[in-house]
């Protein structure tokens, strides 16, 4: 669910369906019909609802029943008090330190960049922004759903440019503060990384004493090893690593490693396909050849699943080339393609997502 915006009778569509649940959670739903629900429309039930939540807090409206731009604003507020949404806020300011008026701000979840949207926002004379938001909107909006919000924020400017960014931010508390400046990059972390998950053979039998190698590739061919870690009995690894590991290289927008996975048998090379998981959902699609190759976006806590394109022999071969190499297996559409813009690392395209309906 995302903050209300002005709706009137007869409107149909996503921003209804909010409406709908902000009405439940604020128990004044009732009144809303199952068919309306269905069609996401603002009907005649709807109307009912509406009206009857301006009569109970006494709000001033022109029209019972429509949702107004201040009945809008006064029902957000209302979603705050009821710990239903939270509210992050701050400033835009140039690097000298003026406010910067008339700019977009947006807020995503650090997996969901690009796609599914937070919230939005447009900065006042003075370069203040504010934001309500539902914590819970990418348990129903992510593809596949997270419960766990990692709140990051971007600022656009008129032609719809990355002009700041934030470091991401776990678990948000109801209210927080972020100030963004323009050209700079976010405030260096230099926090722990993680890179975990489990190797299994094909028919999903743990594949033990794999070495599994993580790198940050580089310009040009080069890669940073990053750590490695042994397969267990149950097939699980972990490999941790800091930010300073990887930001040498990277100038100043690196933001995450471009992370590149190796895994040994005997010290060759063993094929695999690789899965992402997202609060312990698999993703519908491994990761492509490019992914690789190029690396993907690390986030600080990466949790992988690997099944091996054949099962490990028991004496793991001498003979380069025994095993097919891991860069030959990736079979599958790559994700959203990543691209480094400015000083943050955001994924394509840049520019702002598309505006939302008023």
């Amino acid at each position: 669910m995302r903050a209300l915006t002005s709706q009137s009778p007869g409107g149909t569509g996503e921003f209804i369906t909010d409406l709908h649940h902000a009405l439940d959670a604020a128990g004044f739903g009732d009144p809303v019909t199952a068919q309306e629900r269905e069609r996401a429309e603002y009907g005649d039930g709807t109307r009912e609802a509406v009206a009857r939540l301006q009569a109970q807090y006494d709000w001033p409206v022109r029209e019972p029943g429509v949702l107004d731009r201040d009945s809008a604003e006064r029902f957000n507020a209302l979603l705050v008090e009821l710990g239903v949404f939270q509210v992050v806020e701050g400033r835009l300011t140039g690097a000298a330190g003026m406010g910067m008026p008339e700019r977009l701000v947006f807020a995503f979840d650090v997996d969901f960049v690009g796609g599914a949207l937070l919230a939005e926002a447009t900065t006042d004379v003075e370069g203040a922004y504010r934001m309500r938001y539902d914590p819970r909107h990418y348990a129903t909006a992510g593809q596949p759903p997270k419960e766990r919000l990692d709140l990051v924020l971007f600022a656009y400017d008129a032609n719809g440019a990355v002009i700041a960014s934030s470091v991401p931010l776990a678990d948000p508390g109801p209210r927080e503060r972020i100030d963004l400046v323009a050209g700079s990059a976010p405030p260096e972390d230099d926090g722990e990384y993680t890179v975990r998950g489990t190797v299994v053979e094909p028919g999903g039998r743990a594949a033990q004493g794999l070495t599994v190698r993580a790198f940050d590739r580089d310009l040009g061919p080069r890669r940073d090893l990053l750590g490695e870690a042994q397969t267990g009995a149950d097939g699980t690894f972990r490999v941790g690593y800091r930010r300073s590991a990887f930001g040498r290289g990277e100038g100043d927008s690196g933001a995450e490693a471009d992370l590149v996975l190796e895994v040994l048998a005997g010290g060759q090379p063993v094929a695999a396909t690789v899965y992402r998981v997202f609060d312990g959902h698999r993703a519908l699609a491994p990761l492509s050849e490019d992914d690789l190759v190029l690396g993907i976006p690390a986030r600080r806590d990466e949790e992988l699943e690997l099944t091996l394109a054949a099962r490990v022999p028991a004496a793991a071969p001498s003979t380069p080339g025994s095993w097919p190499r891991w860069s030959r297996c990736w079979r599958a559409a790559p994700p959203p393609s990543w691209t480094r813009t400015g000083t943050a690392t955001s994924p394509s395209p840049p520019g702002r997502p598309a505006p939302t309906a008023p």
